[in-house]
């Protein structure tokens, strides 16, 4: 199967609740056959398309509470870290180790220690984005659950959008590039260098797995990105980013 993307509107993806066919379970005998566990209505998703599951998407509300979305992060991280793990393994994509000072290969970070994933995304920067760019609306916060991947060369980088996008447990909710104004000599407006230049994807993972705990409409974020951008990046990097 085919991983699963979404042409979205001027506004862009949101945070969902859950639709009502979301909370049905799958039958014994046949994984096909949905039940809804409080009326007992079975339903065969067999055949089951993707306007069928964009009626079902009109269905789920915009998430309006800041701790729903925040729990459903925590239970979803460990998740996306797997599957970035996955994807970097199988594109020679890289991943920070020792404490974040130093991004490497598969031989570095498959051993002890492993791989270092960012924690969710702060309660300080949360509240500065809902206050400034969001209109206090936590349904547009799509990045409290994110991970990043680094590449030496540009056809690794879209070598793994194509794996993310082919994911059949994927369901890919937006793609776009993100980066400081820059000149030709790669400074950003304010003549300091660009620090952020990535591609950020916004998806789901709708795996039976995240379904069974309930988060499989929460939308998290990864940034794919040269591996001389990341290196670039930390408080530092942050804090222009922050400022423009």
């Amino acid at each position: 199967a085919a991983g699963r993307s979404r042409a979205r509107g001027r506004d862009g993806p949101r945070q969902r609740c859950r639709a009502a066919g979301d909370c049905e379970v799958a039958a014994a005998d046949d994984p096909w056959k949905r039940v809804d566990p409080q009326s007992g209505r079975a339903r065969d998703r067999r055949g089951d398309d993707a306007g069928a599951e964009s009626a079902d998407e009109e269905d789920a509300a915009p998430i309006a509470s800041l701790d729903q979305l925040l729990a459903q992060a925590e239970v979803l991280r460990p998740f996306l870290n797997l599957k970035v793990e996955q994807w970097a393994r199988a594109c020679r994509g890289l991943l920070p180790v020792e404490g974040g000072r130093r991004w490497a290969g598969l031989e570095a970070w498959n051993g002890q220690g492993g791989a270092e994933h960012p924690p969710l995304k702060p309660l300080e920067r949360i509240a500065d984005k809902l206050h400034c760019s969001l209109g206090m609306d936590p349904s547009r916060l799509l990045d409290v659950c994110r991970d990043r991947i680094a590449f030496e060369s540009g056809e690794d980088l879209r070598a793994c959008l194509a794996a993310m996008t082919e994911d059949p447990e994927v369901v890919v909710e937006g793609v776009c590039g993100r980066g400081l104004a820059a000149t030709e000599d790669g400074l950003g407006a304010d003549g300091a260098p660009c620090y952020h230049r990535c591609a950020v994807v916004h998806l789901r993972l709708a795996s039976e797995a995240t379904w069974r705990f309930g988060v499989e409409r929460h939308v998290c974020e990864v940034q794919l990105m040269p591996v001389g951008a990341a290196e670039a990046q930390g408080e530092e990097g942050d804090a222009r980013y922050v400022a423009y």
